[in-house]
């Protein structure tokens, strides 16, 4: 659903004029992230040995936290589907 968004969104708020720029500025930020964190974790790894383990940890943990809340507060909280049923 993400992808579908990312694709039409932009083509639906600025047009076809300019569209591949425009998705490719949209992107390069998450595409930046995503290449220069395994340096960052490597670098992090090296100065902090496993502390750096224990920040991953926590940050992971306090996304699935964030991710928990969204759960819990979205419209559709009324049915008595869990996360794991389709």
């Amino acid at each position: 659903m993400l992808t579908i968004a990312r694709g039409t969104v932009p083509l639906a708020l600025f047009g076809p004029d300019g569209y591949g720029e425009r998705t490719g500025l949209l992107g390069a930020p998450a595409r930046a992230t995503q290449a220069l964190a395994p340096l960052a974790f490597g670098l992090m790894l090296d100065d902090l040995g496993s502390g750096a383990l224990i920040i991953s940890s926590a940050l992971c943990l306090t996304a699935l936290g964030a991710l928990l809340c969204l759960h819990a507060v979205s419209p559709g909280t009324r049915s008595t589907r869990t996360l794991a049923s389709p």
